[in-house]
């Protein structure tokens, strides 16, 4: 029996080692776009000095967020698409997931992706998406599905979060389908912002034909595969009747949900629409994405602010930071970064790493808030030069940058810019502390979030065990 334990203790390691060393080996170090990457993008291209047809709203709040999505749902006739990176199985999901029934049932086809995280974690939340997937026009799919012998696939996720809706509007930002994403009253309150836009003119190309090349290169590419369809005869007619049933009860209790919406009343009309992606294949990735923010920060004249939940950065990221920053010691230009503080970041490894990196971010020359109202901040946000709004998936993280699928959506437009900055600054001028390298300022009435014993030990158990080798892949 000892020998037996003893050998079983060796395989158990050894296949501990092969996991770690096949999750690290494929993602170790820094990777640059491509020269022709590089040629092929034009900051100019991001800009229009006339109207397009292309309408945009801003969505700040959680229920705003979900009674956007469930009325565009409601306004399909043809084909629904949808990408998260979570999905969970509670009031919001169960509700959304209704209303994609529902649409089905009229004859609208529905393409589902999830990352396979959720999938492999918590199978339980998929129940109906399986049923459902048994369908002829309802397909779901997972994206890099986790399979325990190939550890050098683990860590290329999805983390894009978008719906489609017939080709001509869509929805981006930083919301799961989760009740902490959508729901005010069953979440917990988490800031976040997703930005809506819609095509008033079919007759010419648009972002939405950016984002379905995109989702269709994802959707058909290796990493993703359809769910399994298994399920009883009996358990299907359940759980459509049961999803039917919850329709019905959403509907009675939202009706404003459920309304006919114009949407081109609720949006303004901008001057133009694009779509930043990062490489859909599951491996180390070009930082498509963050190069082309850079390009358009390097190319800021009097204003950026970034607001993202925490910033894990390596050295090529800090060096663009580095460069934009000491032109504010000899020009106008004002940079902002924006935070939540350690004691109020839902993330325990952006957490630690604000507490070990704060004075990198302060050497950048960029004014840093934290944010310390005791709700973390999950939006993914910019604007330069009040003309480029940008929101979406995409973290000022190593992961967003070299590893995960990633959308960002860049608006030109002086209104929608504005309004975005106005969302932004009031969560910098309310709640919030003013850092930089001069010292920090406090408002009155803002009281510091603290981290707990457990909090410490966590970050100390983190530092020790994993930050060495894993900081790249928080």
């Amino acid at each position: 029996m000892k020998k037996f334990f003893s050998i079983l203790w060796r395989v158990l390691l050894a296949f501990l080692i092969y996991t770690l060393v096949g999750m690290l080996i494929p993602f170790i170090g820094s990777k640059s776009v491509s020269e022709e990457f590089k040629n092929d993008l034009a900051t100019k291209n991001f800009y229009s000095e006339s109207l397009s047809g292309e309408r945009v709203k801003i969505v700040e709040d959680n229920d705003d967020a979900f009674k956007v999505r469930v009325q565009m749902i409601e306004s399909a006739n043809e084909r629904i698409i949808v990408s998260t990176y979570k999905y969970r199985r509670d009031w919001s999901g169960l509700n959304f997931v209704s209303a994609l029934y529902e649409a089905s049932k009229r004859g609208v086809s529905v393409e589902f992706i999830v990352d396979g995280y959720t999938s492999a974690t918590l199978t339980h939340d998929l129940k109906e998406l399986k049923v459902l997937n048994t369908l002829p026009n309802f397909e779901v799919k997972v994206y890099n599905k986790i399979n325990l012998l190939t550890p050098w696939k683990h860590n290329g996720r999805q983390h894009d979060k978008y719906v489609i809706i017939d080709n001509q509007s869509y929805v981006v930002g930083g919301r799961n389908i989760t009740n902490s994403s959508l729901s005010n009253e069953y979440g917990d309150n988490k800031y976040d912002r997703d930005v809506f836009v819609y095509n008033s003119d079919l007759s010419n190309a648009s972002s939405v034909d950016e984002l379905v090349a995109y989702h269709e290169n994802k959707w058909n590419s290796k990493a993703a595969s359809l769910i399994s369809k298994r399920s009883s005869y009996r358990d299907k007619e359940k759980v459509l009747t049961n999803l039917s049933e919850r329709y019905d009860e959403f509907k009675a209790e939202y009706p404003s949900y459920f309304e006919n919406t114009d949407f081109e009343a609720i949006t303004t009309r901008v001057n133009k629409v694009s779509i930043l992606t990062n490489p859909t294949h599951i491996y180390k990735k070009e930082p498509h994405i963050f190069y082309a923010l850079s390009e358009l920060m390097n190319n800021a004249t009097s204003s950026i602010k970034v607001h993202s939940p925490y910033f894990i950065m390596d050295k090529q990221m800090y060096e663009v930071f580095n460069q934009i920053g000491e032109r504010t010691l000899t020009s106008d230009l004002e940079a902002t970064l924006f935070t939540n503080s350690a004691g109020n970041s839902a993330n325990p490894f952006g957490s630690l790493e604000l507490r070990i990196n704060k004075d990198k971010l302060l050497n950048t020359n960029f004014t840093l808030y934290e944010l310390e109202s005791g709700y973390s901040y999950h939006s993914k946000s910019l604007t330069i030069d009040d003309e480029l709004a940008i929101i979406g998936s995409f973290n000022f993280d190593m992961r967003s940058t070299y590893i995960a699928a990633e959308v960002m959506v860049v608006v030109h437009s002086e209104v929608v810019a504005a309004e975005l900055n106005e969302y932004m600054e009031d969560y910098e001028q309310n709640n919030s502390v003013k850092y930089t390298n001069t010292g920090e300022h406090v408002p009155e009435g803002v009281i510091k979030q603290t981290l707990s014993f457990w909090d410490h030990l966590l970050h100390l158990l983190i530092l020790i065990f994993v930050w060495w080798w894993g900081r790249s892949l928080f």
